[in-house]
């Protein structure tokens, strides 16, 4: 069983956003799609954004300072 520390330790070493991998830019769009979500194609759009918001979650401080170095 891989516990939330595991979790928090793989993404961290990962640089840039460890979520893209794990969840695609095509899976977000395809569920926005299905549900009928309209969104303009811009630098935070949905994707950059949802990996963001992961990030921040899983790191130790939940604080937005890692990502303005990526």
């Amino acid at each position: 069983m891989t516990t939330l520390q595991e979790v928090r330790a793989r993404f961290a070493r990962d640089q840039g956003l460890p979520f893209a991998d794990a969840l695609t830019e095509r899976h977000i769009r395809e569920a926005l799609d299905h549900h009928g979500v309209r969104y303009r194609d811009r630098p935070f759009n949905p994707s950059t954004t949802i990996w963001g918001f992961l990030s921040q979650v899983l790191s130790e401080d939940h604080s937005c300072r890692g990502s303005r170095s990526r």
